[in-house]
């Protein structure tokens, strides 16, 4: 979204152009892509305050044998849909890995939020699907039917 923004901005300036065609039709694709991601004025003005944060979400966190792998693919879809990135990264002497969240505050913490809430879902029904005995191999099921949700 931060190239989103750039754009949008570029655009603002072009159309400060003394060339009256360039100055309008820059004006008129920044307003389309204004419109196109819901943003005002007022939200490009809120990027020029903010600054990029990586933050660390232990909470989201899994083991290299543990199978949990759709993790990653979860958090990265989310990311994307919040305007932020997700790396994940090995901790030193460990095999957990660790979510890490870059992008503007506002906009981590929802993100975080919501992969809270999606990784907790995802694993309840797994939970759910082991204790009424539906899955023989335990791993592979799960990992299956983590995919089909994301």
């Amino acid at each position: 979204m931060v190239d989103v923004k750039e754009k949008i901005q570029k655009l603002l300036a072009l159309a400060k152009s003394p060339n009256e065609n360039e100055a309008k039709a820059a004006l008129l694709k920044a307003k389309e892509i204004m419109a196109k991601h819901k943003m005002t004025e007022a939200d490009l003005e809120d990027m020029k305050k903010q600054e990029l944060k990586t933050f660390v979400c232990e909470d989201i966190s899994w083991t290299t044998d543990s199978g949990r792998t759709w993790m990653a693919d979860l958090c990265s879809l989310i990311a994307n849909e919040y305007l932020c990135v997700s790396a994940w990264g090995t901790k030193p002497g460990s095999r957990t890995h660790v979510l890490y969240i870059t992008g503007m505050e506002e906009d981590v913490e929802v993100c975080k939020s919501v992969m809270g809430y999606a990784v907790g879902f995802v694993e309840g029904t797994i939970k759910d699907l082991q204790k009424m005995n539906l899955m023989i191999n335990k791993k592979s099921i799960a990992n299956s039917y983590a995919i089909g949700f994301i």
